[in-house]
């Protein structure tokens, strides 16, 4: 009876350890079933800030030529910054930039009618329209190439503007809409980044340039070129001819600050822009509620705010696929946690049930083969009483092995003091014969 009693033992414990690791099954499988993080890699994060404030160019002289370029929002007013070639009449229409003062290329801007429209300027989704644009100042080619634009929106997505001297060596993306992949891919506000570094400080006439070794092409001109922190170090510019390798120059951003400056316009922020920001280090950390709650308010105050319903979308799937009370993953868990809860249990009383029984049984069984187990004695016998009133002795037990009378009725176990029913020669607790 002992070994019987170890492999019940070995079962019960067998059972726990069942149910101790169907609960870390079930405890675990939310992680199991959650997303990997998103990609929190400086490149990541800098392409994700600067692409609010990015738009669609488009420059026609009427009747002659349509050039299209990249721009970038540099204040939430309406201020958009390009480079100079992109809204110089001579180059749209011949492809030669002005090489002399800005004011020229104004009262060329002027004479010939070029007419400059934007798209995607805090706007998203299908209903795009282009919109507008005031060249307010440029300069050419050997002059800075860079512009600044007006458009008639407030509260646009804004970019920052760098204050520290390039170094060779940084990691930089230029960002902008390549014209050549408008033959290849469906039409899309969504802008190229190409990733490279910062080559060579040079000079071309009287601007400091920046050359980089990231893959630009035309239609690319006059977008950003960032660090890893998402400011803008200059404006994509030109590249040499015929020169076949990722060979390219960005206009120092020194040279858009002085402009601005001198038509009193200030590199800053919208409030949108800080709550998107806001948003994008809480969905790079991980906490998605968080992020989910700021792109909401980016939303809230600038409609329409580009990339940040993308992400806020994104978040939410994250959110749902890491567990966090939203998602079908959760709710399998749940179940799996309360199944195992509710067998953990079962088993858990079945075993205290069998241990508590068995105690008894071992000892009943216990007794030697030789010996008749309790309650197995003859039912008593009514004898009358004879003439001198002594009642005939009675029989003696069966097998003549037994000559103790059994306890009678409310006797107790001379060991432990457990009540013994009438007839029972042996304690059901202790296992003890009563004498």
């Amino acid at each position: 009876m002992g070994s019987t009693h170890r492999s019940s033992s070995r079962v019960g414990a067998a059972a726990l350890a069942a149910l101790m690791a169907a609960g870390a099954v079930a405890w675990t499988a939310p992680t199991a079933m959650a997303d990997t993080p998103p990609d929190d890699s400086p490149a990541t994060r800098a392409a994700a800030v600067i692409r609010p404030s990015i738009v669609y160019l488009e420059s026609n002289v009427p009747g002659v030529s349509t050039s299209r370029c990249t721009g970038f929002v540099v204040n939430p007013d309406g201020y958009i910054a390009t480079a100079g070639h992109c809204v110089d009449p001579d180059h749209v229409a011949y492809g030669q930039s002005a090489l002399d003062s800005g004011n020229r290329t104004l009262d060329r801007i002027e004479a010939t009618g070029l007419h400059v429209s934007v798209l995607g300027a805090g706007q998203s989704g299908e209903d795009v329209k282009p919109v507008p644009a005031r060249v307010v100042d440029v300069r050419p080619m050997r002059q800075g190439d860079v512009a600044l634009l007006k458009v008639p929106l407030t509260n646009l997505p804004s970019s920052e503007l760098s204050t520290a001297e390039p170094e060779v060596g940084t990691p930089v993306q230029s960002i902008g809409y390549p014209a050549s992949t408008e033959s290849v891919t469906d039409y899309s506000l969504e802008p190229t980044a190409k990733s490279g570094t910062v080559s060579a400080l040079k000079t071309l006439g009287t601007a400091p340039v920046i050359e980089v070794s990231a893959a630009m092409s035309p239609g690319m001109s006059g977008g950003p070129t960032i660090t890893d922190d998402g400011k803008v170090l200059g404006v994509n510019s030109f590249r040499p001819s015929g020169e076949p390798g990722a060979f390219n120059y960005v206009s120092a951003v020194s040279e858009l600050r002085e402009m601005m400056k001198n038509n009193g316009v200030t590199s800053e922020l919208s409030p949108a822009d800080g709550a998107y920001r806001e948003g994008l280090g809480a969905y790079y950390a991980g906490d998605y509620d968080d992020a989910i709650k700021n792109f909401d308010n980016s939303i809230a105050l600038s409609p329409g705010y580009p990339n940040a319903f993308p992400k806020r979308t994104e978040a939410v799937r994250r959110r749902e696929a890491a567990g966090a009370g939203y998602g079908s993953s959760n709710l399998v868990s749940m179940i799996l946690i309360a199944a195992g809860v509710l067998v953990g249990l079962a088993l858990v009383g079945w075993l205290a049930y069998y241990l508590y029984t068995h105690r008894g049984n071992r000892a009943r069984n216990d007794v030697p083969s030789d010996v008749l187990p309790a309650g197995s004695y003859p039912a008593p016998q009514a004898h009358s009483v004879g003439a001198g009133g002594a009642a005939p002795p009675p029989p003696p037990a069966s097998g003549g092995a037994m000559t103790t009378s059994p306890p009678a009725a409310g006797a107790r176990c001379d060991n432990c003091g457990f009540e013994l029913p009438p007839g029972q020669a042996f304690c059901g607790r202790c296992g003890k014969r009563q004498e």
